[in-house]
């Protein structure tokens, strides 16, 4: 680690000192990274250690004056500060400014993995101010938070409030949950569309009803800036509607002059800010994907720095074969990728769950960025879409089922083997039905 020489220009103000040997007790530490420019300002700071979260604060403060000596400029320096008084000394002077909104004596969780501390949180505009114990502060408006926590926002990472948010944008769905950045795009997002596209979207509104003005995922994301939203948004670009919007919703491979058409509208969707590329495999047009063309689309955004997100081809019988190809995926592309909403569905499938997790450890220990997510519910999954039979049961009976959906019964001697393989173009249910009983699925479902 090296040390550099700076000039100080209000270190006094928030109490930062380097201590030396025999000298005053260090009471904090923070472990600082940031980069000197030609003019001598700091810039890119971020904390990668510390003792105390206040300590955090002052310390970020201090940096961002500091003037460094010409001769350590133009380079990124890795530094530690030394706290020799106690963290509320610390964030005394800042507190004395007057604020919008304090939050006062509230359990606070700063998301950094760190242990929560009670204390005071100021809001002045759209930004946190500061942190720590305010008592001299002042604000318009002072909250009592005793007992209650205090944390930043929560992350949707798997939000279908596309729709939603063009109506609300104030979010109020999930802002009064805590959530705060909401991430869409799972398997299909808001653009690319064409006007067939737009006009199945239009054709298909329910409750909320929207003109379809953009055609691209980044004129969508402006669309929304521009009517106004309270939460922070994100989108992945989905593989599915790339496909739909060069092959429309048949079931074949592109063509290598279609493939290509895809790729650039990957690429084009990740200049325009997309997170990545994600597929839904399990409903059209994803299901009808092969693999190759996945890695093809995923190389289009791993250049850009993105990632790889999959509602797997299964997530019951064929749920291991389904992760070895997302981990193919990874590995071919050169892309980190994610499992969205990893479960085994179906009893007979639970004892799976070891075999998944260690295939991901083992990825990761080849040196893929392998990752996954999960949500919390003691309900059963929900199929999207009919697998295809090769048994008869397109043509067996069906009957009312619970919550208004409906059940196909299997043809007779069909009973346990109508669920065909996980593989590209088809897709299985029987995992979580009964034993003679094919699948089940929402009665609004197109089959």
């Amino acid at each position: 680690m090296r040390l550099i020489s700076v000039t100080f220009l209000f270190v006094t103000a928030l109490l930062v000192s380097f201590v030396r040997a025999n000298q005053e007790q260090e009471l904090g530490r923070v472990l600082v990274e940031f980069y000197a420019d030609e003019g001598g300002k700091t810039s890119d700071i971020r904390v990668l250690e510390s003792t105390d979260p206040r300590y955090s604060e002052a310390a970020v403060k201090g940096v961002q004056k500091w003037t460094i000596d010409p001769k350590y400029r133009n380079q990124k320096w890795t530094m530690p500060i030394v706290f020799t008084v106690p963290p509320d000394e610390v964030t005394s002077d800042s507190a004395k400014g007057s604020y919008d909104v304090i939050l006062r004596h509230g359990t606070i969780y700063d998301g950094s993995g760190g242990r929560p501390f009670v204390g005071d949180v100021a809001l002045k505009a759209d930004r946190i101010a500061a942190v720590g114990t305010l008592g001299a502060a002042r604000a318009a408006r002072e909250i009592d938070a005793t007992g209650l926590a205090i944390a930043p926002g929560f992350i949707n990472m798997l939000s279908q409030s596309q729709t939603a948010l063009l109506q609300d944008g104030r979010s109020q769905g999930e802002i009064r949950q805590g959530v705060t950045l909401e991430v869409m795009g799972e398997g299909s997002s808001m653009g690319p569309l064409n006007a067939a596209m737009k006009a199945e979207m239009a054709a298909m509104q329910g409750d909320i009803k929207f003109p379809v003005t953009w055609t691209t995922l980044g004129e969508y994301l402006t669309h929304l800036e521009q009517l106004g939203v309270s939460c922070n948004v994100a989108s992945f670009v989905g593989a599915g509607g790339v496909r739909e919007h060069e092959l429309g919703k048949a079931n074949r491979a592109p063509t290598p002059a279609e493939l290509a058409r895809m790729q650039a509208l990957v690429r084009q969707a990740m200049e325009e800010g997309a997170m990545g590329l994600s597929t839904a495999l399990i409903y059209i047009p994803g299901v009808f994907a092969q693999t190759d063309e996945i890695i093809a689309l995923a190389r289009a955004a791993a250049p850009y720095g993105g990632r790889y997100i999959s509602h797997m081809r299964s997530e019951g019988n064929q749920l291991l074969q389904s992760l070895d190809e997302l981990i193919t995926i990874a590995r071919e592309a050169n892309i980190p990728a994610e499992v969205f909403h990893l479960k085994a569905a179906g009893a007979l499938n639970w004892p799976k769950l070891d075999q998944v997790i260690a295939r991901i450890e083992a990825a990761r220990k080849e040196g893929l960025a392998i990752t996954a997510d999960m949500y919390k519910t003691t309900r059963p999954p929900r199929p999207g879409s009919m697998p295809p039979c090769r048994r008869g049961c397109r043509r067996a009976a069906t009957r009312r089922g619970p919550r208004g959906s409906a059940i196909r019964r299997s043809a007779s001697g069909c009973a346990g083997k109508c669920a065909p393989p996980a593989t590209p173009g088809k897709t299985t249910f029987f995992s979580w039905g009964r034993p003679r009983r094919c699948c089940w699925w929402d009665s609004k479902t197109k089959n």
